[in-house]
């Protein structure tokens, strides 16, 4: 009679089921016993410990969001406050109603207080770093505008007819002002960068300073005008010293409000520690307890089954080994062989089921796989090749991610480099400004006189501070383009009052080279929409450029007229030219394009032009066909309403 295999399997099948049902019987009413206990270890004990987690994080999260706006101002912190404080509250809530008794409902409760709290306190730390930032930026500006107020006044001693005594001290006494307004605004600065205003700025000692530089001045009075600028400064400074003393107030208030978030958050902190920690911890101990009764149950249900199944099991196997189990280790014999290089070697299994069916066919694929070995080799050798295809494949890949960390460091750069050009711009044009005025003085005689070798020299200072000054503005106004921050304010005009501005301003220049300026303008009004100031500062980058890069009496010619679109204007030049692959180029700041003659600039004009155009919604672009064959530069502007 063949039993076949599957018949073999169903019958230990049925052995097993009858020793798991037995087993089953035994365990029924422990396992009846254990399951209410460990509903509640699983939907009670966990989530309270999870709660009390979440609780902590949230704290720690509110607390991270305000230190970090306090240190670097950012709204994405003041969402993260927001967030927390939900998550807090939430938790807080979902812990409550977890609690078993009034004592750990009360404690929950003062919890709750106390965060609530210890959160409106972080956004009036938020309010007051606010408060601190606008006035910090009011007190910028009111030092800019005492500054152009001693740039005016030292012009006005500068264009007097005669130079007396008192003139000579009027200046110096000026200066003094001037130092005296840097040194409290540096220190302001100073004193803010270090969160720590306390006992650090004493305004009464640059309040007296004021005074004796005031009756130092006003003996020497002599006019209505110098009355004027003199009242002018001294209540700007005064002013300087009241918002210098409001914003220390501010930060000393900051400060204090810090500190009390400190505190409060430490109180926080021991009553989760001290009071919620010892309920868990309580909850712990009651699990705990729990968990032994249950690993007891567990042994001892274990210990049953283990006995009852030591004994079926040995004899089911014993039937196994004799019944399964040997035919299938002779046809394993026989594969090992034959996986050794015997491929000669045949199985012979005398059982009459699927193994014996199983060692046959083997032996049939024996005879087949001789056949078959031809094929492989051919095979390896296309896999071969394909590896070699994979391993350029993979190398292309390296490269490509190689090209990507290098745009991402190239990305890097350009934003540490907006950042300083932002930074230098501003810390050179107090220094700038101080060092015009002093040369200004030495050379117009009033602290001595000046030998008439040191003319030269000083106004090569004066041609370079000028030089540093406009660079300075250059460069603010790219960063402020780059980040956003340049504003124009659009007008309806006639871009003709513009283009006759700039034509006047540029003469001198087209004299010095013996260039000729053709200016072919359309009859009509040329009206758009834009700031003028900045368009003129666009038409007298591109009309310098156009001198700058071209011979001495050459022509360029200056157009404007208006077609369906807008305004256009062009200008163009019959000088060096630009190479078609750097067309896409000039545009760009500090754009390193090769040229054959050495002009003075600061690079940026192009840039600073693009950037002032496409703020207004316009375009601006560049036609050249090729070197020494002149270029011309254009733009358009959206038609204006007329007035």
């Amino acid at each position: 009679m063949r039993i076949n295999l599957s018949r073999k399997i169903w019958i230990v099948a049925v052995i097993l089921c009858i020793v798991t049902i037995t087993s089953g019987a035994i365990t029924y009413q422990y396992i009846k016993g254990v399951s209410s206990s460990s509903l509640r270890v699983i939907n009670v004990e966990l989530p309270i410990e999870e709660t009390f987690l979440e609780m902590e994080i949230g704290l720690s999260q509110t607390t991270r969001a305000v230190l970090d706006y306090v240190q670097d101002y950012q709204q994405k912190h003041i969402f993260v406050l927001e967030d927390s404080q939900m998550e807090f509250e939430t938790n807080v809530k979902k812990f409550i109603s977890l609690c078993e008794n009034e004592a750990e409902h009360l404690v929950s409760n003062e919890v709750a207080l106390l965060y609530s709290d210890y959160a409106l306190k972080g956004h009036e730390i938020i309010d007051l770093q606010d408060q601190q930032n606008e006035k910090l930026v009011e007190l910028r500006e009111k030092v800019n505008k005492i500054m152009e107020e001693f740039e005016e006044f030292a012009g006005y001693y500068a264009v007097r007819t005669q130079t007396s005594i008192d003139d000579k001290k009027n200046m110096l006494v000026i200066f003094r002002y001037v130092k005296l307004v840097a040194e409290l605004h540096t220190e302001v600065e100073g004193v803010l960068a270090k969160h720590n205003p306390s006992h650090e700025l004493n305004i009464t000692y640059y309040s007296d300073k004021l005074h004796t530089i005031q009756r130092a001045y006003s003996g020497s009075v002599d006019s209505t005008t110098e009355r004027s600028y003199l009242t002018q400064i001294y209540t700007d400074v005064n002013d300087l010293f009241q918002m210098s003393e409001g914003l220390m107030a501010i930060a000393q208030a900051l400060n204090d409000k810090l500190e009390d978030y400190e505190s409060a958050r430490e109180q926080i902190e021991s009553k989760l520690e001290d009071q919620i920690r010892k309920m868990v911890n309580e909850n712990k101990e009651e699990t705990a307890i729990q968990a032994l009764s249950l690993s007891q149950l567990t042994l001892r249900t274990t210990l049953v089954d283990n006995i009852i199944g030591f004994v079926f099991i040995g004899s089911l196997l014993y039937g196994i080994n004799l019944w399964i189990i040997s035919p299938v280790l002779h046809l394993s014999t026989g594969i090992q062989q034959f996986a050794s290089g015997d491929l000669d070697m045949r199985i012979n299994v005398n059982s009459d089921d699927e193994i014996g069916d199983l060692a046959n066919a083997f032996n049939d694929m024996t005879i087949q796989i001789e056949e078959k070995i031809d094929t492989i080799t051919q095979n390896e050798q296309k896999l071969e090749k394909l590896n070699v295809d994979l391993e350029k494949e993979i190398q292309t890949r390296k490269d490509y991610e190689k090209e990507m960390l290098r745009v991402a460091r190239e990305t890097e750069v350009d934003r540490l480099r907006s950042q300083f050009l932002s930074t230098i711009t501003h810390e050179l044009r107090t220094p700038l400004t101080s060092i015009r005025g002093y040369v200004e003085i030495i050379r117009s005689g009033w602290v001595g006189k000046v030998p008439a070798e040191m003319h030269e020299t000083l106004d090569i200072i004066i041609r370079n501070t000028d030089r540093l000054s406009t660079l300075t503005s250059d460069l603010l106004d790219v960063q402020r383009i780059e980040s956003g921050r340049l504003v124009v304010e659009l007008v309806s005009f006639d871009l003709k009052d513009v283009i006759d501005q700039c034509v006047t301003e540029i003469g001198p220049i087209l004299s010095d080279k013996k260039q000729n300026l053709e200016i072919n303008l359309s009859d009509t009004t040329l009206t758009v929409l834009g700031d003028s100031q900045r368009l003129s500062q666009v038409v007298m980058n591109l009309l310098n450029n156009a001198s700058k890069f071209s011979e001495e009496e050459s022509k360029i010619l200056l157009s404007a007229e208006s077609n369906d679109k807008g305004v256009q204007v062009s200008v163009k030049d019959f000088g060096i030219g630009i190479k078609k692959e750097d067309l896409d180029r000039v545009f760009e700041p500090l754009a390193m394009i090769e040229k054959h003659i050495y002009v003075k600039g600061t690079g940026l004009g192009l840039s600073i032009s693009k950037g002032i155009i496409e703020l207004h919604k316009g375009k601006i672009w560049v036609e050249s066909d090729g070197e020494w064959k002149g270029s011309t530069f254009k733009f358009q502007l959206p038609r204006g309403k007329h007035a």
